[in-house]
């Protein structure tokens, strides 16, 4: 199989939470699940994730990759920011903080 320069969630897998809509949950590393309470689409959500090369080439170790989040936000989506980290394995994350991003706005918004 070939490696490819991306590599995304697409629009199903994180579509809703583990108590309505979504398919797979609780798609996290550390079993961290959703709680009970919210509404989709109302309250906060994460809808897709795509990670890319910077360069284009091949996703591999080593290389500059960029992350694009499509979040739902809440109300304004002033309240709402999106912490990013890394691990380097997967088995036995430590979690590296990146950085993070405010929503910027209401509603679907791509970080």
């Amino acid at each position: 199989s070939t490696v490819g320069s991306s590599c995304t969630s697409g629009t199903q897998l994180l579509n809703g939470k583990g108590s309505n809509l979504e398919p797979n949950p609780p798609n996290t590393l550390d079993m961290c699940s959703d709680g009970l309470v919210g509404v989709y689409h109302s309250d906060e959500s994460i809808d897709e994730i795509k990670v890319s090369t910077v360069d284009g080439g091949p996703l591999r170790g080593g290389v500059m990759a960029e992350i694009e989040v499509k979040i739902w936000a809440w109300n304004d989506g002033s309240a709402d920011t999106a912490d990013f980290y890394y691990v380097t394995n997967a088995n036995a994350p430590i979690w590296e903080f990146i950085g993070s991003k405010r929503a910027g706005g209401p509603d679907l918004q791509t970080l």
